[in-house]
């Protein structure tokens, strides 16, 4: 069964990103994308992720407060996260279970990289 992925960011561009810098990680990764916290809500209800890639600023709900979500949720107390974001949270981030950030812009390796990472933890 292939890894489900689920990819949040309100940027078109670092969604586009980061679902490449996945597929190169895991060739065989289903890849979903949501634009903000919202959205991600419903497609991880229905879809139960195998891991998140989650930005930190969105609208509607941002990205700290989904990860709240996804850590009370049945589906999400041990989903590995890659907290993506142009912010410096390396401080906070190290606090969350089987989470890691990678602070944007980055390079495609790099991403990689920290995707595996993050896919180890689980």
């Amino acid at each position: 069964m292939a890894l489900k992925v689920l990819v949040v960011d309100d940027d078109s561009s670092a969604r586009r990103f980061a679902e490449m810098a996945v597929k190169r990680a895991v060739p065989d990764a289903e890849v979903h994308t949501a634009i903000d916290g919202v959205d991600a809500r419903t497609k991880a209800a229905e879809w139960r992720p195998d891991a998140v890639v989650l930005d930190h600023m969105m609208p509607k709900l941002d990205g700290w407060r989904y990860l709240e979500e996804i850590r009370k949720s049945d589906w999400g107390k041990r989903t590995p996260v890659l907290f993506y974001s142009a912010l410096d949270l390396k401080r906070d981030i190290s606090r969350i279970p089987c989470a890691v950030f990678l602070q944007k812009p980055s390079t495609l390796d790099g991403f990689v990289v920290a995707f595996k990472h993050v896919l180890a933890m689980k």
